[in-house]
Order: C-alpha cells, then sequence, then structure tokens
C-alpha cells in the first residue's frame, strides 16, 4: 500500500506496530504482555469439562477487552493522523475561513 503523506505513512507503521505486538505474524505468539489470546490452553493441566468452559468464558472476555483496547487505541493513531493531514492541507491551501472537520463516526 502506498500513501502519499508522512502523517498516513506514520499512522499505518504504528497500527501494524501495534497488530504485530498483538500477534506476532512470525511466531504466532504476541510480543511481552501485547499477546491476545482467544483460547486458553494449558497442556500440564487436565480439567473438567465445567472448568474448561468456565476458563474459555474467561479468556474470550479478556480477549475481547484487550481487542477493545486495541481498537481504540488505533482509532485515536487514525483521528490524530487525520487531523494533521487536514491542518497541513489548511495551511497550504487557500482555504481561508473555510473550516474543516475530521472525524471518525464508529459504527458498533
Amino acid at each position: 500500500m502506498f500513501v502519499a503523506n508522512e502523517p498516513s505513512q506514520v499512522a499505518l507503521l504504528k497500527v501494524r506496530e501495534l497488530c504485530e505486538f498483538a500477534s506476532n505474524s512470525l511466531t504466532g505468539v504476541g510480543k511481552d504482555g501485547h499477546a491476545i489470546w482467544m483460547l486458553h490452553v494449558d497442556a500440564l493441566h487436565t480439567c473438567s469439562l465445567e472448568d474448561f468452559k468456565t476458563l474459555q468464558e474467561t479468556q474470550t472476555a479478556r480477549a475481547a477487552e484487550q481487542l477493545s483496547r486495541l481498537r481504540n487505541q488505533i482509532l485515536i493513531i487514525v483521528k490524530d493522523a487525520c487531523e494533521v493531514v487536514i491542518l497541513e492541507s489548511m495551511a497550504n491551501s487557500q482555504l481561508g475561513s473555510r473550516k474543516l472537520r475530521c472525524s471518525i463516526h464508529c459504527y458498533n
């Protein structure tokens, strides 16, 4: 993907880095404490079906929370980059009093 302006390039690299930390594409394991695991696996522990279900529900909730935080971080990065591009555009143009606004609409 080619992006012409620097703020957008920087934003894409930051988003890529966050995604790599969450799930390192080389190892399949996230980096440091940033890994997002969808499934809890412990090969050294045998548990009942009910305990397994509880562990997976807990892990699913944790993963959903981590994904939500990651999404929010990405939205902030994109919004900030968009604002920089607009401000640079306004500074470099003859728009005068015309106001531009950057907004990101999130649909849940």
